[in-house]
């Protein structure tokens, strides 16, 4: 079994992605403004597809990623940033050596009054 962990905001996204989805097959799942805008979904190649982050560990190989339509761009040797068609979502989170998934999401600015005098 894969032990991968996911941060806070990909459990959000696969959630969300459940839901919209109501059990249908994502490979012609179109998302709604709604989540393209949240997640910062990009088509790609007639594709949605996430963007985000990944630890790895040894066991990891990149061509497991890239046989699902990912493609990953190396920081290190265990931190890589990819994006992958929304299809293959579960896939990718089943993809041995992957520890940690983090995902973009839109993030929200606090806005506060500033007075000048």
């Amino acid at each position: 079994m894969n032990e991968s962990r996911f941060s806070s905001g990909f459990n959000v996204f696969l959630t969300a992605l459940s839901e919209e989805a109501e059990g249908n097959s994502l490979d012609q799942f179109v998302p709604s403004e709604n989540l393209i805008k949240q997640f910062s979904l990009k088509k790609i190649d007639g594709l949605f597809n996430i963007f985000g982050f990944l630890q790895t560990d040894n066991s990891f190989q990149e061509k497991e990623v890239e046989k699902i339509g990912g493609k990953l761009i190396p920081y290190s040797l265990q931190i890589y940033s990819f994006h992958i068609p929304i299809e293959s979502i579960q896939k990718l989170i089943q993809i041995k050596g992957i520890t940690f998934i983090e995902i973009n999401q839109k993030t929200r600015t606090k806005q506060t009054n500033t007075k000048r005098d």
